[in-house]
């Protein structure tokens, strides 16, 4: 099994972490498989994706200046199209990058504002934008996110308690929400998608 092109670490890391040597190969393999799963674990945990990547998405048109796109941190669209015949060929519908902008967050650009007193028509699917979101480099506490789940599916092969809601060792207990540690959770939290800003944006869909 190849270590997905988007995984939120690497084999070499997550080694490391678990204080196994660089030239045991043995656990490679079921590294590759964990580090799959606890990438996917905390992007639907957080339902967003985190490293950068393309996007070809569509939106409905609702006559106002913005459109808060699905993913982010992203850069400025590289097309943007409002074709109220849905067909997205004739130049007249390509926006001229000149006429928007990238509105920005504390985690960076987020979606588009239309300027010069432009409004995107209304409209079903009218809007198409072409444009690269998420993380260069993966921010640090995400790494840690996952290497912390990887270590807890990697220890969890010698002790079966997925589902627990609490566990203690030594005097310490660890508690669990949604099979994972809550301290892994509390770094998740700060990047969840807020579904309350998305209930005033257009709806999306990727094709």
């Amino acid at each position: 099994m190849p270590l997905d092109t988007y995984a939120l670490t690497s084999v070499a890391v997550a080694k490391s972490h678990l204080g196994i040597m660089p030239a045991d190969t043995s656990q490679d393999e079921t590294l590759t498989r964990m580090i799959n799963a606890a990438s996917q674990k905390i992007e639907q945990y957080c339902d967003r994706k985190f490293k950068k990547r393309q996007y070809t998405e569509f939106y409905d048109g609702r006559g106002n200046d913005r459109l808060l796109l699905r993913h982010w941190p992203c850069d400025k669209p590289t097309e943007l199209w409002d074709d109220a015949g849905n067909e997205f060929t004739s130049s007249t519908n390509l926006i001229d990058p000149a006429d928007y902008v990238i509105e920005q967050s504390s985690d960076g650009g987020v979606g588009v504002i239309l300027v010069n007193g432009l409004r995107f028509s209304r409209g079903n699917q009218n809007i198409k934008v072409l444009y690269e979101a998420g993380y260069s480099a993966i921010p640090y506490d995400i790494e840690e996110a996952c290497l912390f789940t990887v270590e807890y599916l990697y220890t969890m092969k010698q002790d079966r308690r997925i589902g627990v809601s609490s566990k203690g060792k030594n005097g310490e207990s660890t508690q669990f929400r949604d099979d994972l540690p809550t301290f892994i959770l509390d770094i998740l939290d700060r990047y969840k998608r807020v579904e309350f800003a998305l209930a005033f944006a257009p709806v999306g869909n990727e094709r």
